[in-house]
């Protein structure tokens, strides 16, 4: 699969688009040489937008950086959900993730990638900056699931 291109799986039942992102792609080789580069390349950056049949599509940027052409991917598709990454200094930092969210006009925004060393520790910012946009906000803990009838989320 490639960046633009689109594949059913689970019988039909799924359909994953992925996506252009902006960022860096390496991955730790811990078996590196003297002479060898401790990271190799990791291949082109993506994000995924997963639909499920009769019911929410789902936006993951990845680790990326605001683009432009994140509008593009909310005209060609209805995100019931974006799951936005927050983390700033590895990927957007909370106002420009709010606009990514607005971009790709979900319904529901839901932060990843942050908490950690290196990352914003919290997402109060992003979730001030939502408001600007009037999109809902939810933040997932560990162990959370959430619930939809169709694209309507019914549970959290």
């Amino acid at each position: 699969m490639g960046i633009g291109g689109e594949i059913k799986i689970a019988d039909g039942e799924v359909t994953v688009a992925m996506t252009p992102a902006v960022h860096s792609s390496s991955v730790y080789n811990p078996d590196a040489g003297p002479n060898e580069p401790p990271r190799a390349y990791g291949g082109d950056a993506a994000g995924f937008v997963i639909m499920v049949k009769d019911g929410p599509t789902f936006y993951d940027t990845g680790d990326t950086a605001y683009f432009k052409d994140m509008e593009t991917i909310g005209e060609q598709y209805s995100i019931d959900v974006g799951l936005i990454n927050i983390g700033g200094h590895y990927g957007m930092e909370p106002r420009m993730a709010a606009r990514a969210a607005s971009a790709v006009h979900a319904k529901l925004a839901i932060p990843h990638h942050f908490g950690t060393e290196g990352t914003a520790m919290t997402s109060t910012d992003f979730a001030a900056e939502l408001k600007k946009y009037k999109i809902p906000f939810y933040e997932m803990k560990a162990g959370d699931t959430i619930t939809f009838r169709g694209h309507q989320m019914v549970r959290r």
